[in-house]
């Protein structure tokens, strides 16, 4: 006999994947069992922040670095301009 369900009321939100917020907190993922091996859930670990700095924040950062000398030296030689926080000594 299956259990009636509830309505759902406000300010529930449904359960539709694992991981989701429910309530404020976070939901603990259920193990997987393949082949009688209980797996746990994929997750990020050091060599997956150390790869994004390395293809995601180093490129930006190159990018802005190479864009904010291309602007020291315009502003210094084209318009004879102090740029930057030298200008504040």
């Amino acid at each position: 006999m299956k259990e009636p369900t509830k309505p759902e009321t406000k300010g529930q939100r449904q359960n539709m994947q694992q991981g989701a917020f429910v309530g404020g907190r976070k939901k603990r993922q259920k193990l997987e069992t393949i082949m009688g091996w209980r797996i746990a859930p994929p997750r990020l670990i050091f060599w997956g922040y150390i790869t994004g700095l390395k293809y995601i924040a180093l490129p930006i950062l190159a990018a802005l670095l190479l864009i904010d000398v291309a602007l020291y030296f315009f502003f210094g030689l084209v318009l004879d301009k102090c740029y930057g926080i030298l200008c504040l000594l």
